[in-house]
């Protein structure tokens, strides 16, 4: 099944990690631009409290990468992003791959970028967190750590907020055997179609 994607991917590697880069569409960071203000809005209606966590960058603003993220992974799964507008935010992940849920995390902080946290332990129950870094319309996705392995290295972090849970990039699952590991759980080919 030969297509053109309107977004493309490639892996990148240094000498201590190995990337996978994905370039979104001008239709794809509209789309991010559109989905973010109607959640931003609908949150405003519903007088949802913002849990303000970057003294640099606006809720919308950090909600937007977020999404980013989110959309930058999906495309390079072949899934389709969650594009629902929820007063209460998601269900406690971002994606779902077969019978695994993901949740992504986008930091943007200069500090931060290198880390995949929460804000709480409770708050990541997804099966698997994935960490992102967006710059413009390419999303970098740095790796992945499972459940368990993020509850047994997390370290309590405090970048000015109050207290993180976080496990350096260093220690996360490099992309390729993760998704290697997540195709052959799922029965399915990752991505593939989309090479370049």
């Amino acid at each position: 099944m030969s297509q053109t994607a309107p977004w493309k991917w490639k892996k990148t590697t240094s000498h201590f990690e190995m990337s996978w880069l994905v370039c979104l569409s001008t239709n794809d960071m509209a789309a991010a631009e559109h989905v973010t203000t109607a959640r931003q809005e609908l949150k405003r209606s519903w007088n949802v409290a913002t849990k303000k966590f970057d003294a640099d960058h606006t809720d919308w603003h950090i909600a937007y990468v977020g999404f980013l993220g989110e959309l930058g992974l999906a495309r390079a799964l072949g899934v389709e992003p969650d594009w629902r507008v929820l007063a209460g935010g998601d269900e406690g992940f971002d994606l779902r791959l077969g019978m695994h849920t993901i949740q992504v995390k986008t930091p943007i902080g200069r500090v931060t970028k290198d880390w995949f946290y929460v804000n709480h332990p409770n708050l990541f129950s997804a099966d698997i967190g994935v960490l992102c870094n967006v710059d413009d319309n390419v999303v970098t996705i740095r790796g992945a750590i499972e459940h368990g392995q993020f509850i047994e290295r997390m370290q309590q972090k405090d970048w000015g907020y109050g207290t993180r849970y976080a496990v350096p990039a260093a220690q996360l699952k490099t992309v390729d055997p993760f998704l290697a590991a997540l195709q052959k759980a799922n029965g399915f080919s990752i991505g593939k179609q989309h090479a370049h």
